[in-house]
């Protein structure tokens, strides 16, 4: 069997058996809003981690913009030093 598998399958066991064992409804008020919602436990569970790994996610590539900068920058150098270096060997700019 695969490693995904062996991983993936308890995952969604472990999933399932949480949404079950948690289909309580609860209110959910969004303050200072005047907002209500009525859901279940799962969902506000669940919706916390999505929130979570977004949250995540978008952290890290805010930190990344940094090496991503220089990567485009070195990038840029190395293209104008090939092409400097293709002007120096080409046959017309030899005397």
């Amino acid at each position: 069997m695969k490693p995904a598998l062996w991983i993936g399958l308890p995952a969604a066991l472990v999933v399932v058996l949480l949404a079950i064992a948690n289909r309580a409804r609860v209110v959910v008020s969004f303050y200072p809003l005047p907002w209500t919602a009525e859901l279940r436990l799962y969902e506000v569970f669940f919706a916390g981690i999505l929130i979570g790994l977004v949250a995540g996610m978008i952290g890290a590539w805010w930190i990344g913009r940094r090496w991503r900068r220089e990567a485009r920058a070195k990038r840029r150098e190395v293209k104008a030093l090939k092409a400097e270096q293709a002007a120096r060997q080409s046959p017309e700019a030899q005397p």
